[in-house]
């Protein structure tokens, strides 16, 4: 996995740790919270988030070489830059 997909990833967890009402609805409509936040979503992507719990892990396998992933313009794109505000409970693009 790319580190751009990586630090995207960390970006998002972060925020949901930090904003219960962004993390409720990142788990109920993964992609109506991502543009809430400013983030633009193509078309047949599909986002799904899990939890871990005490009795449940969640393990992601990597995507074989040879299956289709997001460009790392792709995924900046999907992104859209953005980054937690100091100033803000929200993305900043």
């Amino acid at each position: 996995m790319s580190n751009n997909s990586e630090q995207f990833k960390e970006r998002i967890i972060s925020f949901a740790t930090r904003d219960p009402q962004f993390k409720a609805k990142l788990q109920s409509d993964p992609i109506g919270a991502l543009k809430d936040i400013g983030m633009t979503v193509p078309d047949g992507l599909s986002v799904v988030v899990e939890q871990d719990t005490f009795n449940r892990v969640v393990l992601v396998l990597p995507l074989e070489a040879n299956a289709e992933a997001l460009r790392d313009e792709e995924l900046e794109r999907v992104a859209g830059g953005a980054t937690p505000s100091r100033s803000t409970e929200y993305f900043t693009c």
